[in-house]
């Protein structure tokens, strides 16, 4: 019953981000620290593609994240936003900002502060009754069978047919190969049609 069950309430936080501003935030404005390709996949591998750059990234587009608010009906319901309480923390750092995004757009944001040790615990834990929440700032990898930990923040919570799809064709496929690249590249298609970040 979450709003964010909703894509058009995932599509409005995704529109109304201003990753750039989000990331400046996290490094204390040093531009140069920060990279805003959104794939956790390594640059040189043969599994780096711009599907998700190319998609309505980084837009930082309020009033399209209100049309999306206002196909998805949203009635102002909370979204709970599980965030450590250290705010020397970078995820603490990340949240600040995008907080403020989402309610310029119309979104109710309901912070779930905890301590770090608890927020470990509780972002591995579907009932612990958040919504969303930032998991890692920094995390890459040459994996991209492990892809549904690091877009979903744990493993299983994205449920999807294109995406379960994907990955067993990766889990299947020998490493690198044609098929594997090629199931990659449909799961990345299925990040940017249901936005599970």
């Amino acid at each position: 019953d979450s709003p964010i069950a909703n894509v058009n309430v995932r599509k409005a936080i995704r529109a109304a981000l201003d990753c750039n501003a989000i990331m400046l935030a996290v490094t204390g404005g040093d531009q140069s620290a920060v990279a805003l390709v959104p794939t956790p996949v390594q640059d040189d591998t043969v599994y780096h593609n711009t599907i998700v750059a190319d998609n309505e990234w980084n837009i930082h587009n309020i009033a399209l994240a209100k049309e999306y608010l206002q196909k998805a009906n949203y009635d102002g319901t909370p979204i709970k936003y599980l965030i450590t309480a250290a705010t020397s923390n970078n995820m603490h750092k990340a949240a600040m900002v995008a907080v403020s995004q989402m309610e310029a757009a119309g979104l109710k944001i309901e912070l779930m502060l905890v301590d770090s040790g608890s927020h470990s615990k509780m972002r591995s834990d579907p009932l612990t009754g958040h919504d969303i929440g930032c998991w890692n700032v920094q995390k890459r990898d040459d994996n991209p069978v492990l892809h549904s930990t690091f877009v979903t923040g744990t493993q299983g919570w994205w449920n999807s047919d294109a995406k379960n799809a994907a990955i067993t064709k990766m889990k299947t496929a020998i490493t690198g190969s044609k098929e594997s690249i090629a199931a990659y590249e449909e799961y990345c298609q299925a990040v940017v049609e249901e936005v599970p970040y």
